[in-house]
């Protein structure tokens, strides 16, 4: 009985430690969640070990600098879609109108306003 309670407190201990990890890792690309599903155990390990080495030949890197140029990016490619859907032959989006001049909806500027 002891045993399985040593073994479970362990277990425990291992999956906080994972979990801490993965916080600790930011922002992941959407195709790692599809990527690595289906390999086998020893080859994720072996990439596991690679990446850590290259990881650390990087430790100068911020972290945070990389999550935000992720998330522009992300934006930024969101905002491109957005603009290709929406814009007309004419250059306008859809349902706008182009600028029209101040000049020829008859509104003139004031140059001098008594008080």
């Amino acid at each position: 009985m002891d045993k399985l309670l040593s073994q479970r407190s362990l277990y425990v201990s291992k999956r906080d430690d994972c979990m801490k990890k993965i916080r600790e890792l930011g922002a992941l690309p959407n195709e790692a969640f599809d990527k690595y599903k289906g390999l086998d155990i020893k080859k994720l390990m072996k990439l596991l070990e690679k990446t850590n080495a290259d990881l650390k030949k990087m430790s100068g890197v911020n972290k945070k600098a990389f999550d935000q140029y992720s998330t522009y990016m992300e934006e930024k490619e969101e905002l491109l879609k957005r603009k290709k859907g929406t814009s007309e032959p004419g250059g306008h989006p859809t349902g706008c109108q182009a600028p029209v001049s101040l000049h020829s909806l008859g509104c003139h500027r004031v140059t001098h306003v008594s008080v």
